[in-house]
């Protein structure tokens, strides 16, 4: 009776833990069917473009889905007053899913030419570190496998076929 108390507890502890992955990975997959645009990127600037709005530029490493072609890039928007939010992190290669924020960009002034301008999603969890080799990093090939928008059921079942 008394070692059943451990083994409860272990079971608990590990189930919780099981759970904690899926809920990241879930606010991931929320980010990826909202994004504009999805990328590997760096950041390799950062310059405060007014009193309220700091410009992360973002050097494009790879694009998933949503940049032009010959984007090498991006212009991301942060608001540091703000509370929490994600910020592009210095030194990183990061899985980005961004959205649209030209009108955003256009209203405070910023110059047009050092766009395109996007604004990091808000999901927790949703700008996972990537690993050197781009070919083999499962975060990665997820966010391949995951479309947006109208054809995202079908990225779903495709996933599901894919893990099953």
């Amino acid at each position: 009776m008394a070692t059943e108390s451990p083994r409860r507890c272990a079971f608990l502890v590990l189930a919780i833990a099981g759970c904690s992955t899926v809920a990241v990975a879930q606010e991931l997959r929320k980010a990826l069917a909202t994004a504009d645009a999805v990328l590997v990127g760096r950041q390799v600037g950062k310059e405060e473009a007014t009193a309220e709005i700091v410009v992360h530029r973002v050097q494009v490493l790879q694009a998933v889905r949503g940049t032009a072609a010959g984007v090498t890039t991006v212009s991301v928007l942060d608001w540091p007053k703000l509370s929490l939010h994600n910020r592009p992190a210095p030194r990183q290669s990061r899985l980005y899913c961004l959205q649209d924020a030209s009108k955003d960009a256009a209203q405070a002034g910023l110059p047009a030419d050092q766009g395109p301008y996007y604004r990091m999603s808000g999901w927790p969890g949703s700008s996972p570190t990537i690993g050197a080799d781009l070919a083999a990093d499962p975060v990665l090939q997820f966010a391949r496998c995951w479309p947006s928008g109208p054809t995202c059921a079908r990225g779903c079942r495709r996933w599901c076929g894919v893990a099953c």
